[in-house]
């Protein structure tokens, strides 16, 4: 059963994400939530990032997540979530998606 919560949440924190300052509370309390026949497929990561939903950031010397995070103004459990991380270790040289915000406020 917590396989498939975490699977529906997993399929929509990014829808989640962007509408987070696209209308706030309102627009996500209207978005019904898609019957389980009609959801899309999950997007891969090249895909979405050259879509335009999804950045991709290269972590360089010295960069924490949450550094990360304030530079593209997002939160840092969401670029947990979206990168399957699960501890503080960040390498050189990773691939980070980053999730565009929507600059109409």
């Amino acid at each position: 059963m917590a396989q498939g919560i975490f699977a529906g949440l997993k399929r929509a924190m990014p829808r989640l994400l962007a509408r987070r300052d696209n209308g706030g509370t309102e627009a996500l309390r209207t978005a019904a939530p898609a019957p389980a026949a009609a959801l899309p497929e999950p997007i891969p990561s090249a895909q979405a990032a050259a879509s335009g939903t999804m950045q991709e950031h290269i972590v360089k010397p010295g960069e924490t997540l949450s550094a990360i995070a304030r530079l593209y103004d997002v939160h840092v459990d969401a670029l947990r979530f979206i990168n399957n991380i699960h501890n503080d270790d960040l390498p050189v040289g990773t691939r980070l998606l980053i999730p565009v915000r929507n600059s109409a406020m």
